[in-house]
């Protein structure tokens, strides 16, 4: 049994891919962009784009990484209009009270960007294009 609570993950198990990247619009970098690779719609890790357009993947709150295998990759502003004031942090699915770059369908919710996490591979760039003309990452 132990002392402790039972919740810490045991993250040496699942075999993480710490992942970073940058990510371009129409030639220029997206900040305050969320970039998400979901496995599931339950199952993601997720990061937030810098000044710059630069993110790195968090597992959860604590620990960044990913574990390896097909992803869908979506892009998210932190707002659009019309959408309610989120209360969570860093929940992909919450709405901060902040506008955001516009992100067309095609790489937010319709997104159809696939990639292979594997353990060899740590940078993950994406050069999107307005007209959606972008099927893969850089």
């Amino acid at each position: 049994m132990g002392c402790g609570n039972g919740l810490d993950p045991d993250y040496g198990k699942l075999g993480l891919v710490n992942i970073s990247g940058q990510v371009m619009l129409d030639g220029q970098p997206l900040s305050g962009v969320q970039v998400i690779f979901e496995e599931s719609p339950q199952v993601y890790s997720f990061g937030n784009t810098d000044t710059s357009g630069n993110y790195t993947l968090m597992f959860d709150s604590r620990k960044a990484g990913i574990v390896p295998g097909p992803k869908t990759v979506r892009f998210k502003n932190n707002t659009s209009v019309g959408e309610s004031k989120a209360t969570e942090g860093d929940d992909p699915d919450a709405k901060p009270d902040r506008k955001g770059p516009s992100i067309p369908d095609c790489y937010g919710k319709n997104s159809k960007l696939k990639v292979e996490v594997k353990t060899s591979e740590t940078n993950f760039n994406f050069k999107l294009k307005s007209d959606c003309s972008t099927q893969g990452r850089e």
